[in-house]
């Protein structure tokens, strides 16, 4: 019985052996383990890519909601749009909102729609409140195009300016 035993032994360790020595036995094997790391590997890089495009595309729609909420308080009204000299706009503007106003985006156009001139025009408004306000254009000027603008009141590099495009104002240019 124990010459059987040993005979087993010495077979199984023959078997291994020539396992270890032949090359087709190991490589299989190799292969497989190389192929899993890669997938894994690929599997957390795609996941880390695509958890931080989901976190950016998340903080774009809260700056986009935050954005539509906060320009909900502001608004304005333009009257009495007039053109003083060949170069010099005058207009008075009316903030009808709860929101101070801190700059108007102020945009030309000929009759055609062509953009004359752009300018920023650094007024501040305060709610219920009007200013004149003067602004460079050609004679060419037919149309204005009024956006308003408020910094939000968080102190530091954190304050936000808010340019409320969908509460822009299009005015026509009377000769005075």
């Amino acid at each position: 019985m124990n010459r059987g035993n040993n005979n087993r032994d010495a077979s199984i360790l023959d078997e291994i052996r020539s396992l270890a020595n032949s090359k087709r036995g190991i490589t299989p094997w190799i292969s497989w383990i190389i192929l899993v790391t890669f997938v894994i590997f690929v599997g957390a890089l795609v996941s880390t890519w695509m958890k931080d495009q989901v976190n950016d595309s998340v903080d774009t729609l809260k700056d986009k909601a935050s954005l539509t909420e906060s320009c909900d308080g502001a608004g304005i009204d333009v009257r009495n749009i007039v053109q003083k000299s060949s170069q010099t706009l005058e207009m008075i503007v009316i903030n009808t909102y709860d929101t101070r106003i801190d700059q108007l985006v102020i945009t030309a156009y000929t009759s055609g729609k062509g953009v004359v001139s752009t300018g920023t025009s650094n007024v501040t408004i305060r709610p219920n409140s009007n200013k004149t306000v003067l602004f460079s254009a050609n004679s060419t000027t037919a149309i204005l195009k009024i956006i308003p603008v408020y910094f939000e009141d968080k102190e530091g590099s954190d304050r936000k300016r808010r340019v409320c495009s969908d509460k822009a104002v299009e005015r026509n240019i009377t000769a005075g």
